[in-house]
């Protein structure tokens, strides 16, 4: 039998996910990535995540909107939401739900 992940990563960037998920893997941790809402609740119905991980992408208020409602779930009642994007959206997610933010790096402008 195998076990359900602990983190699942929701992040539409394949490249930024399958990144992530093999960094959490690396340090023992069962982590998924999933590109879509969808794919999300599909994985996720029989065991919910200890930890979702939710990649902040343009439009910013449409993810936070989707957090706010996911928090609702009475699925996801135990679930630690943590987004991750850049600082001028870091209050904004707190007040949409989340229970910590990554800051990522800002894009080098030449």
């Amino acid at each position: 039998m195998t076990s359900q992940p602990q983190v699942y990563i929701l992040e539409r960037d394949g490249a930024s996910g399958t990144w992530m998920r093999d960094q959490l893997v690396r340090i023992g941790i069962l982590a998924q990535w999933v590109p879509t809402l969808a794919a999300l609740l599909v994985e996720t119905e029989s065991q919910p995540p200890v930890v979702c991980l939710v990649g902040l992408r343009p439009p910013a208020n449409r993810v936070l909107a989707l957090v706010a409602d996911l928090i609702q779930e009475p699925r996801f009642s135990q679930t630690a939401f943590i987004l991750i994007g850049p600082l001028q959206h870091k209050r904004a997610a707190f007040e949409a739900g989340a229970d910590d933010y990554l800051v990522t790096p800002p894009d080098v402008i030449e």
